[in-house]
């Protein structure tokens, strides 16, 4: 009805006039934009007929010929384009572009390739005989195998690696000549000084509940640790999503790889091949979570960390019958509020102590999901002699959450530990603090990574390298 009512004059009239003007502004841009053409065009003429000005030169060479320095600046000078200027949006676009593919893998990609489906090989013939829990991760990490890009030496990520030492190490684990089992005189020396402490005991990748302690609930019911396989309800609600997720490779198909940790195909294998899982679970603590918000209300938002009592777990990995390539896996929930603390110890023991130096690789992987005003302290010791050691931590710390990570890197022949942060929620705090010593032909390598998608957080970070001898630490 509107469309079929007459217009009144007076609207024509204006339409007309509004018509009119923006032609004659047209007109005008389009007359501005042949002018700036005309003199794009007469600057580049004047700059390739011009002589240009005096540039630093070298002497000539001693035989009469142009040195490789002046073969090089001559080929960038005569490269340099007519007109210089560059638009915000190309550079952003140039500066988040892949890398260009290449039409043929190297020798040394297909040996990487190899030695991911040989060790995919293996993990394949145990699925069936695997816990649910564990089975739903692995079939995430089958998955995502397919999608993830193989580390080679010519990607960002791995330029500084030593990625011979991985694909030197058997992909299927291979049992130890003269192994014997695992007795607690032969984890002793690892286990904490109180008797208190929950520890949980990992045998060649799966929970031994014989040689582990307090495991199950612990605190009246509010806390809990052990194998996800014996998860209760409420704590796989929790910590299954958090299991079973990806969040690396996910992190890799949405960013270039050169700025990535390169985490993508390590933790999907870890998925993939995991016997079990060692789940560390907190309950929400809404007191503490409480306090310290008035804490922190009466600072004016400085940070103020959780006053929770610190739930305290020791998670021992021991390789002792098996060679070639392991794959460790923990999952650490802390509620709102919650104050946990996490020790992760690698340690050989029996013949896997005598194994010949880098005949065995270490994969292991950790994620954290850190609540709102919670604190998670977690700390990496690689003990594993002469070995090779990758270690992957991400944490996601919520509002007002808290993560203090400390690694150190001391015995293994090659070490690689990535440690991925995203806070999350406003006021959100990350502490890190790394420590590396290398000697004789270690290669050791501490990288860190640090999103902050909310406002108003805070990180420190500290890491030491001391090297010696023909040791590269990075």
């Amino acid at each position: 009805s509107l469309l079929a009512a007459p217009w009144p004059q007076s609207t024509d009239a204006a339409i007309d006039e509004s018509i009119d003007s923006y032609n004659a502004r047209l007109h005008t841009m389009q007359r501005i934009a042949t002018a700036c053409l005309l003199l794009q065009a007469a600057q580049a003429l004047v700059k390739t007929t011009a002589p240009r000005p005096a540039r630093h030169t070298r002497a000539p060479s001693p035989r009469g010929r142009a040195s490789a320095y002046q073969r090089r600046r001559a080929l960038t000078i005569d490269a340099e384009p007519a007109i210089d200027f560059a638009d915000a949006a190309a550079l952003e676009a140039a500066a988040f572009a892949e890398e260009p593919p290449t039409e043929a893998a190297t020798k040394a990609e297909l040996k990487a390739r190899a030695w991911f489906e040989d060790a995919l090989q293996e993990a394949e013939a145990a699925y069936a005989s695997r816990p649910p829990a564990v089975a739903a991760a692995s079939a995430e990490g089958v998955a995502a195998l397919e999608r993830v890009v193989v580390p080679a030496k010519r990607q960002e990520p791995w330029r500084f690696t030593r990625l011979d030492d991985f694909w030197r190490c058997p992909a299927a684990s291979r049992p130890v000549a003269g192994a014997a089992a695992v007795s607690a005189d032969d984890v002793a020396a690892w286990l904490p000084a109180n008797d208190a402490e929950p520890v949980v005991v990992v045998v060649d990748g799966a929970v031994d509940a014989d040689l582990s302690r307090h495991l199950g609930f612990f605190d009246d019911g509010r806390a809990w640790c052990g194998s996800v396989a014996d998860a209760p309800a409420e704590v796989l609600r929790d910590a299954g999503p958090v299991h079973v997720a990806l969040p690396e490779v996910v992190r890799e198909e949405n960013m270039p790889l050169r700025t990535s940790l390169g985490a993508g195909c390590w933790t999907a294998l870890n998925a993939a091949c995991a016997k079990d899982a060692v789940v560390v679970w907190r309950q929400a603590d809404a007191a503490a979570l409480a306090a310290a918000d008035a804490a922190r209300a009466d600072d004016a938002g400085d940070f103020a960390s959780t006053d929770s009592p610190e739930y305290r777990v020791h998670v021992v990995h021991v390789r002792s019958a098996d060679a070639g390539a392991a794959h460790a896996r923990t999952v650490v929930i802390c509620g709102d509020g919650a104050n946990v603390a996490v020790r992760e110890s690698f340690v050989g023991v029996g013949a896997a102590a005598l194994l010949e130096e880098g005949t065995a690789l270490t994969n292991a992987r950790t994620n954290a999901n850190i609540g709102e005003g919670a604190a998670f302290r977690h700390v990496l010791d690689a003990q594993e002699a002469g070995q090779v050691h990758l270690h992957h931590v991400a944490a996601v710390a919520a509002r007002d959450g808290a993560f203090f990570s400390r690694a150190l890197a001391d015995a293994p022949a090659s070490a690689r530990v990535c440690v991925d942060v995203d806070v999350a929620g406003p006021g959100g705090f990350f502490d890190f603090a790394g420590v590396q010593l290398g000697s004789t032909k270690q290669r050791l390598d501490l990288r860190t990574a640090l999103t902050h998608s909310a406002p108003d957080g805070a990180s420190v970070q500290d890491i030491r390298n001391v090297a010696s001898d023909a040791a590269r630490l990075v």
